[in-house]
């Protein structure tokens, strides 16, 4: 959960923002009252499509600020990956319910239009704050009605001592300007020291953070300098890697925005303001035009492509947030004339062009500015703020927002072969260009012409004729005459030309025009409505930036559903292999600079912020030697970058630990760590961060022995923390999708205990069902095994012990089920089936570690899988060699400890340990398609009688020594098995250990 603040702004903002006549009073920092998480179910649905069970949903957040409501914010990531908004135009809130009625703006991306909703809520307030109820609206004039569930935040002051951040004040993300002092005094320790000779280099576009902050640590100019030089180059800069291009804009956008915020007060104005065009353009595009930035980009939040953009995105808000902006512009009317005088008493002057009118070619002949390397902080298909009327000659200038430019003759080199204003001559220099051209098209009799002047989400072209705007398609009558015409072009992606042209209007076309006037003239009023709401926003914060704030709240948005979509409640992960410590590449940095700009973590349920202690909880630290830590489809780690990032949104209970495991696997010693190794890691955040005065504690002294991660199926059960004979048991229940790489991998679990690993498995991005363990079907290749199950039985004992079952019976349905049960991308919603799946699919583990079965842990698994051919049941070794099987089961060993495994049912199952090499097909990356062999090490059960049957028990014992004795009364899942002084059962939900 994030609070979001936001400031009343009068007349002490005029003196920051610079003088406004719309702004009086003083500078009130402000915290909501009332703030909800809202989630429409099915509320939308794709152009072209109907209402329907499967649609997608709305996700909102919503905030009141006394009697106002602010700005609602939507996700709707099944529909497309834009960020939509929405306004309450009523409500009812007492202590039993809350009535709303919305309006909505679902805006269009790269890829699905958008469109226009509204709502009416109903929900009823329940004890623990969640919200239920139902909706009714429509949404393109079509009526829709369904589910509505969410909940109310509780309200969240700022931490102690926070000073409001001031709009105008900087530097304020990395730290404020009163943190100067104590950075220069950390600047000069051995840390410190250590850290700045790592920061600053010119290795490629170079590292303009770093020397931003050595800009501040020594007080010396020049590296503002640097920082801008390198920032420069990074704006240029527009080479993309053929893969994993979220690695690329990501931290482009994290240079250019926190070297901004850093150098602020010591560059010039005019290169601030290239900088925020720069950010204001490519941030609009990641939300409303992605596939410009990269077609192959996975822009699911936790993928390791989007990660890293939209935490771009983030910084960027919070460098752009409260500078001052022009006035909202009110939408210029829809083009819906029918006929366009030509001009009166107007005479071209000397080298204005006049050119005939052509069917088919665009003009040959232009007068046209510079192309200039930003893109227009207005769309010029929204308003061209009053140049409409502009007949410019050669040698007028003109200023378009802080930047003033000249009318001259287009050199012959930029005229394209069919005519218009070629951009592959150099008018485009980097990858923004806004551009204005103008000519006279001399029309010689009256006709009817198609105006043709095509545009994209990146491309934005507005033609004038006559002082009259004109659009794409749009039939109109000309006369005999003159036409002054005006072209306003912002572009921000490859075009290889600019021409509108003209043709020769037929009488269908003009029907088809005529029949959007009524749907253009609604449009337009709905636009009025936002464009009143904007003006009060804009006069009440005393004439801040709109566009940078939508930046600041995109860049919030997707922060915040990174956090809880992601990571997840106890701080669990989403992609396989390396990919989720990528997918973190940014989001952990953004979080740290959110706390330190706001005063508040961007989520204040424990998700990102429990990632580094999760894995430590799970992390075996013997005496001496390396600690070791086993991960399930993740190489992911606890490493001295991530941690150095995270560190100050970790509780403080939390961070004495983790110092101690920081200080001993990247330092090198609990108590005297080498801390150039420590700045090594992350030379930035190791400077501003790293706890020089803070004594490190043992994990066990404030770690729990059981952790859950519920969102996302993770549970972690430990016997103490006593050192490199603590045994650990880690069971995934995958409960949501993975944004990316990963796979069959829900009902897997891992385990090490007694200084040896016992239950390994895949740790890279190739997931595969037989390469965990789990129950494989590997006769049954189309049952959708990738998909995920519910947890419906979790319990966590205080001494470590507990017991998981997890139902996994949405995984078995056909992978090209088309009616299957699905869960939607964002928001854990659980979209009903009407078809039946291949089988049903349960597995059950406990863990007990109470001793009173003659052995340190008692481990029990059952699996149930009714329906399917084959199965094979698989528990991966790290050397089969150490692995003997009997009859009843098997056996492994390392050293004088253990593991003892009998089967309960099949009561004498076929089993082998497998050492073989699996066929597959490679999944996506270089070489996608390709044949691959992957290696297993496992023991495979099967069932020798009926290789069909998919009910399994199996109780392990772990020891040095011998094993106690297993006996078993009765037969398959209703037998009850005692071990020493402990009976295990099933009951058919869950497992007892009595």
């Amino acid at each position: 959960m994030w609070i979001r603040p936001v400031f009343i702004c009068l007349m002490a903002l005029a003196a920051i923002l610079a003088p406004c006549p719309a702004a009086t009073g003083e500078l009130k920092y402000e915290l909501p009252d009332f703030e909800m998480e809202l989630a429409l179910v099915g509320a939308v649905f794709p152009p072209g499509t109907q209402p329907g069970p499967r649609n997608p949903s709305l996700l909102m957040d919503l905030s009141r600020y006394g009697d106002r409501w602010d700005r609602v914010w939507i996700s709707a990531r099944n529909y497309n990956v834009a960020i939509h908004t929405g306004h309450v135009e009523q409500a009812r809130i007492d202590e039993k319910q809350v009535f709303l009625k919305l309006r909505v703006r679902m805006e269009s991306d790269s890829w699905v239009e958008g469109g226009r909703g509204t709502y009416e809520v109903t929900l009823n307030r329940l004890p623990d704050g969640r919200l239920a109820g139902e909706y009714a609206g429509e949404f393109v004039r079509q009526p829709v009605k369904g589910e509505a569930f969410g909940r109310v935040r509780p309200r969240q002051p700022p931490m102690p001592g926070y000073v409001p951040v001031q709009p105008g004040e900087h530097p304020r993300i990395l730290f404020r300007k009163s943190d100067v002092p104590r950075l220069r005094q950390r600047a000069q320790t051995e840390l410190g020291r250590a850290a700045l000779s790592l920061m600053g280099s010119t290795e490629g576009c170079g590292d303009a953070i770093g020397m931003g902050v050595k800009y501040h640590a020594t007080g010396d100019p020049q590296w503002a300098q640097h920082a801008r030089e390198a920032t420069a180059k990074h704006m240029a800069d527009q080479s993309v890697p053929a893969f994993a291009r979220g690695r690329q804009w990501g931290p482009r956008l994290e240079q250019i925005a926190v070297a901004y915020d850093l150098c602020y007060d010591a560059w010039p104005e005019d290169f601030r303001k290239q900088v925020e065009s720069y950010l204001r353009f490519i941030c609009n595009q990641v939300f409303f035009d992605p596939n410009k930035l990269g077609g192959t980009i996975n822009w699911t939040v936790g993928s390791n492509y989007a990660g890293p953009i939209y935490a771009g995105v983030g910084f960027a808000g919070l460098a752009l947030w409260g500078e001052k902006g022009p006035q909202p512009v009110k939408p210029a009317e829809p083009a819906i004339v029918e006929a366009i005088p030509p001009a009166q008493d107007y005479t071209p002057p000397d080298g204005v062009p006049v050119v005939p009118m052509e069917y088919g070619r665009s003009p040959s002949a232009w007068l046209i500015t510079e192309g200039m390397p930003f893109g227009l902080a207005t769309d010029p298909m929204v308003s061209l703020n009053g140049l409409e009327s502009l007949r410019p000659k050669p040698g007028d200038k003109v200023r378009i927002e802080h930047h003033e430019t000249v009318f001259q003759p287009i050199d012959p080199k930029h005229v394209g072969a069919n005519g218009g204003i070629s951009l592959r001559t150099g008018l485009k220099k980097g990858r923004v260009l806004s551009l204005l051209a103008y000519t006279v098209i001399n029309v010689p009799d009256a006709r009817h012409v198609k105006i043709r002047a095509p545009f994209s989400k990146s491309g934005r072209v507005q033609v004038v004729l006559n002082g009259m705007r004109v659009e794409h398609e749009q039939v109109v009558r000309l006369e005999k005459g003159l036409y002054p015409m005006l072209v306003a072009l912002r572009l921000g992606v490859d075009w290889t030309s600019l021409e509108p042209w003209f043709e020769q209007a037929t009488d269908e076309d003009a029907r088809k025009y005529r029949q959007t006037i009524a749907v253009r003239k609604q449009e337009y009023q709905e636009q009025l409505k936002d464009w009143e709401f904007d003006m009060q926003q804009w006069t009440r914060l005393g004439g801040a930036d709109l566009n940078f704030l939508r930046i600041h709240e995109q860049g919030r948005r997707m922060m915040y559903l990174f956090c809880r979509e992601a990571c997840g409640t106890g701080g669990y992960q989403t992609e396989s292999g390396h990919y989720f410590n990528d997918g973190i590449d940014g989001p952990d940095r953004y979080a740290a600079g959110y706390r330190t700009m706001f005063g508040q973590d961007i989520s204040t349920f424990f998700d990102i912020a429990a990632y580094i202690p999760r894995m430590i909880a799970a992390t075996v630290y013997p005496d001496n030697g390396k600690s070791r830590h086993l991960n399930i489809s993740s190489a992911a780690s606890a490493n001295g970058e991530r941690i150095a990032a995270l560190f100050p949104i970790i509780p403080d209970r939390l961070k004495p630990a983790v110092l101690w495991h920081w200080n001993r696997e990247v330092g090198g010693s609990v108590d005297k760590p080498d801390l150039a190794k420590i700045a090594r890691a992350n030379p930035v955040y190791s400077l501003l961060y790293y706890p020089l005065d803070m004594k490190p504690q043992h994990p066990g002294s404030v770690m729990p022995l059981t952790w859950e991660a519920p969102d996302r199926g993770y549970y972690m059960f430990r016997n103490a923390w006593r050192g490199g004979d603590d045994i650990v048991f880690q069971f995934l229940g995958r409960c949501r999708g993975t944004h990316g790489w990963g796979g069959p991998d829900g009902g897997t679990f891992r385990l090490q205990g007694l200084s040896a690993v016992w239950a390994t498995g895949n740790t890279g991005r190739e997931v595969r069902r037989w390469l965990e363990n789990v129950v494989n079907l590997p006769e049954d290749p189309e049952m959708r095994f990738g998909s995920i199950g519910r947890v419906t039985y979790a319990r966590l004992d205080p001494d470590g012990s507990g017991a998981i079952t997890y139902d996994y019976t949405d995984s078995c349905y056909r992978n090209d089920d088309k009616q299957a049960p699905f869960m939607e991308a964002y928001g854990g919603i659980m979209r009903p089936g009407t078809s039946r799946p291949l089988a049903t699919a349960l597995r059950a583990v406990a863990i007990d570690y109470s001793g009173k079965c003659g052995a340190p842990a008692l481990l029990a698994i059952v699996d149930r899988i009714e329906g399917g051919k084959g199965k094979e049941w698989l528990w991966h070794v790290v050397d089969p060699d150490a692995v003997k099987t009997d009859e009843r089961g098997f056996t492994i060993s390392a050293g004088d400890a253990s593991l003892r495994a009998v089967f309960v049912a099949p009561a004498r199952p076929a089993l082998e340990v497998a050492r073989e090499g699996r066929k597959t097909t490679k999944s996506a990356g270089h070489m996608a398609g390709s044949a691959i062999t992957l290696n297993i090490k496992a023991v495979v059960a099967r069932n020798q009688q009926d290789a069909t049957d998919g009910r399994f028990f199996v109780v392990a014992t772990l020891q040095k020594g011998q094993p106690p004795p297993v006996s078993v009364t009765g037969a398959g899942l209703d037998a009850r098995v005692t071990v020493g002084g402990r009976v295990v059962r099933f009951d058919g939900q869950k497992i007892i250990v009595e």
